[in-house]
């Protein structure tokens, strides 16, 4: 039997943990606390879990030619970028403090976020964006 792996970084949804740190900042705010972080200098990607149920239906209705595949946003960002994008949008006297604590140490390379190939050959694209996600989320 034919064995494919995918992996993903940070599906958001419907079913999101509250521990989770993307629904985590967004509560925090909401509850007028201000959120700490390290650095948040890593490389991140957040992927909508319908884009990505749908990467998953792909990839096993698709003739890949490899084995190992990332399914993924198409845009991967610097945490802090996300995080910053969660202040505007959640707005009024949000804030967070980037910096806090001191870097955790793990290392995230930009390349290991690229989807490009999955999405080469299953026609892949993420349709819901950070910003939809959020808007939808925050309201």
């Amino acid at each position: 039997m034919p064995f494919l792996w995918c992996t993903f970084y940070h599906p958001v949804g419907k079913f999101n943990k509250p521990e989770q740190i993307i629904i985590k900042t967004i509560n925090s705010l909401r509850n007028g606390e201000i959120p700490r972080f390290g650095p948040a200098d890593k490389w991140f990607d957040v992927i909508a879990a319908e884009d990505l149920a749908h990467g998953f239906y792909l990839a096993g209705n698709s003739d890949l030619i490899g084995d190992r595949y990332f399914i993924g946003s198409g845009s991967p960002r610097l945490l802090k970028d996300y995080l910053t994008e969660i202040v505007d949008i959640v707005g009024g006297d949000a804030r967070i403090d980037i910096g806090y604590y001191p870097d955790d140490g793990l290392p995230m390379r930009r390349e290991w976020l690229d989807d490009s190939i999955f999405c080469e050959e299953t026609g892949f694209r993420a349709e819901i964006g950070f910003e939809e996600y959020l808007r939808d989320q925050i309201k």
